[in-house]
């Protein structure tokens, strides 16, 4: 929660420097996307790999980590589907929102950020 706190945070950051000074425009808003979502995971990669407790949890993958991805997919499938929808479901909605102007995207674009963050909670319990 604090990684994604602290990408979050940094994120008007980089969509500033990049689409306002550099002039990307609307690459630069998805270029901020993909570097806050980066330092999510180097920040969380880091967090798993200096605690002792979770060393002996956290493997980079090989060939072990594909045994037995059949029963786990027959398991998780369900899940992952209807986790999936519940996601699309938001980014259907701020695509919806660009229909009614630029401004109810904004609104909906921040308010799927702050509702994502209060999952995170959840998640990361």
């Amino acid at each position: 929660m604090v990684s994604f706190f602290i990408s979050v945070t940094i994120h008007p950051i980089w969509c500033k420097i990049l689409a306002i000074y550099l002039g990307l425009k609307l690459q630069g808003i998805a270029i901020a996307g993909c570097i806050s979502n980066g330092i999510n995971f180097m920040l969380m990669t880091f967090f798993f790999w200096t605690q002792e407790d979770l060393k002996e949890a956290f493997t980079w993958p090989d060939r072990r980590s594909l045994s037995g991805l059949g029963s786990y997919l027959k398991i998780g499938g369900p899940s992952i589907v209807m986790g999936c929808l519940d996601f699309w479901a938001y980014e259907l909605m701020t695509v919806v929102s660009g229909l009614i102007g630029v401004r109810q995207q904004a609104a909906q674009v921040i308010m799927m950020n702050m509702c994502e963050m209060s999952y995170m909670v959840a998640f990361g319990l």
